[in-house]
């Protein structure tokens, strides 16, 4: 879709401004069908609608792609008028009447909603990798814990059997027996330390992402509605500009109408004056010839019989 060389022979020059800005805007909705194909085709929708509504106004439309000439059924022209009547001249080119209908019509109310389900989608993963990490930190702590336990009980049991093998018992034994329940309870405490430093680990990065996420959305909220604004801002002057032009073509029409029936209404009063004069002549020229004009020709001459002999005998006296 672009400014077509029927766009350039049949536009005037604010219509072809105004393709040309829609042309931009289909662009960019291009750019943005690459990665977000439902916002994307969304705006080159509209910009297509906007190029299509100012093209009707001129009686044709530029086909899917813009460079066709079809006219619009119905569409004429007036002989005192160079504009198409269907449709109107007030037609506006964009339908929109709100800003909230400038928003959602626009493709950024589509484009928002598809940004706030790409860093939701992006959280979700988020929390199930999380509680997935952590599920298994627990579990790894939990078999950690149970193979400590066991090698506790079989170091436990050996050194007893060696001990009452080589004869000590009492004290000795007591004292090996306290080491190995002393160096269970560190393993354990140990391994529980670690499941906790690292699942308080990953619930951090968790509300680190959901923080980063926040301001990410903040950022992308703010970006759009300042090109909600510039582009209802622009939207706006170009209403304004329009019904300006609107107006002065308005005027421009109702001159030119005048005028054409002022022309006909002249040519036509010409038309009966030369005629009546005409017709005057010939029943002045019937009657010296002593003879009687008939109905249809003292008709056009305006006259009745009574009047015309009057005519001339005026003119014999």
């Amino acid at each position: 879709m672009a400014v077509s060389t029927y766009d350039s022979q049949f536009l005037s020059s604010a219509g072809k401004a105004q393709v040309a800005k829609a042309t931009d805007l289909y662009n960019v909705g291009a750019e943005i069908y690459k990665t977000n194909p439902t916002a994307g085709k969304a705006i080159m929708d509209n910009a297509h609608k906007q190029a299509e509504a100012i093209r009707g106004q001129s009686g044709y439309s530029g086909g899917t792609d813009g460079s066709q000439y079809i006219t619009q059924p119905g569409y004429q022209k007036l002989p005192y008028s160079p504009q198409p009547t269907q449709n109107g001249y007030y037609q506006q080119p964009y339908q929109f009447g709100s800003y909230d209908g400038f928003y959602q019509d626009s493709g950024l109310a589509q484009i928002e909603a598809a940004n706030k389900a790409a860093l939701n989608a992006y959280l979700e993963q988020t929390r199930n990798d999380v509680n997935a990490q952590k599920s298994t930190v627990a579990t790894d702590a939990s078999n950690l814990a149970n193979q400590a336990y066991i090698q506790y009980m079989l170091a436990k049991n050996n050194i007893a059997q060696n001990l009452s093998a080589n004869g000590y018992t009492g004290g000795l034994a007591d004292s090996h027996l306290l080491e190995l329940e002393t160096n269970l309870q560190k393993n354990q405490i140990g391994i529980l330390q670690n499941r906790d430093n690292t699942i308080t680990d990953l619930e951090k990065t968790l509300r680190n992402t959901e923080l980063q996420s926040t301001i990410e959305a903040a950022r992308q909220q703010a970006d759009l509605k300042t090109k909600a604004v510039s582009g209802w801002q622009d939207y706006m002057t170009q209403m304004n500009n329009k019904s300006r032009d609107d107006y002065y073509r308005m005027q421009d029409l109702e001159w030119d109408k005048t005028q054409y029936y002022t022309n006909l209404a002249s040519t036509e009063n010409d038309r009966i004056m030369k005629n009546r004069a005409q017709a005057r002549d010939t029943v002045l020229t019937l009657l010296a010839k002593g003879k009687l004009p008939n109905e249809t020709t003292l008709a056009e001459a305006g006259m009745s019989l009574n009047e015309a002999l009057s005519m001339v005998s005026s003119l014999r006296v």
